[in-house]
């Protein structure tokens, strides 16, 4: 700590074992850190496949384990605070392991 980038676990630390010496205050966010699936090329040209990668991945571990849990998972291209960009748009594919696996059955 102290020298070069501070990383999410730093600022984690900072935020809540270290409140007697520092006070951590983090904005609404300017971007969403995102995976983006190809969808003109094979395997992922298949809607049935897409939905089964959506439905696989666990957003919210991935945001544990390599951000510190100090984000939240991003739900579009552009954060929901952005301009014009607060639509809720439904159905929202969460995290469901089970579901993946029965789309994945043929």
């Amino acid at each position: 700590l102290g020298s070069g980038v501070l990383t999410e676990a730093d600022v984690a630390d900072l935020k809540t074992n270290q409140t007697d010496n520092f006070f951590v205050s983090l904005t609404e966010p300017i971007q969403n850190r995102i995976i983006v699936i190809n969808t003109a090329k094979a395997p992922t040209d298949n809607l049935q496949n897409r939905k089964v990668i959506i439905h696989a991945v666990d957003k919210n571990a991935i945001i544990q384990k390599e951000l510190a849990g100090l984000d939240a998972p991003a739900e579009s291209l552009f954060p929901k605070d952005a301009p014009y960009s607060g639509a809720h748009l439904t159905p929202r594919p969460d995290y469901d392991f089970e579901k993946a696996t029965l789309l994945n059955c043929p």
